[in-house]
């Protein structure tokens, strides 16, 4: 006769070691929060882009939205700026107006454009919430 299993018979993890740590060595593993792709975001407002404008103490520009997460976006754009720069910048989704502070992270070359990281400074806890919805019916496959 076979010995019943239990989850008594298991040890205690007490005293349990690994002999590494785990760190990725992927950038999107090291955000602190998720971001969804531009292309998941358009296709819940079923649209080919979102245009984003963003404007720094010296000068105003366009780009096109590459992803978006809670804790920042992530544009396309024909001009570099250069980390650490404070910006001020907005978007549609649907028809909220996303009107928000941020400070460049990372700008990478990317031929004629530049890939500019933007992270969220002092977001309204609103669009947060908003973001963070739009998260969740891309997940369970609904439409705004």
């Amino acid at each position: 006769m076979t010995e019943k299993k239990s989850w008594d018979n298991i040890p205690s993890l007490e005293g349990l070691s690994v002999d590494w740590d785990y760190q990725s060595e992927h950038a999107a593993d090291q955000r602190h929060s998720v971001r969804m792709d531009g292309k998941a975001v358009c296709g819940l407002f079923e649209l080919k882009e979102i245009g984003v404008k963003i404007a720094t103490a010296r000068e105003a520009y366009v780009g096109q939205l590459l992803d978006l997460g809670t804790g920042g976006v992530s544009v396309r754009m024909s001009t570099p700026l250069d980390p650490g720069v404070p910006v001020k910048f907005g978007f549609f989704l649907g028809t909220m107006k996303i009107l928000a502070k941020g400070v460049v992270k990372h700008c990478q070359n990317q031929g004629e454009q530049f890939r500019v990281g933007i992270e969220f400074v002092d977001l309204d806890p609103q669009v947060a919430g908003y973001v963070a919805e739009l998260h969740a019916s891309k997940v369970f496959g609904h439409r705004i």
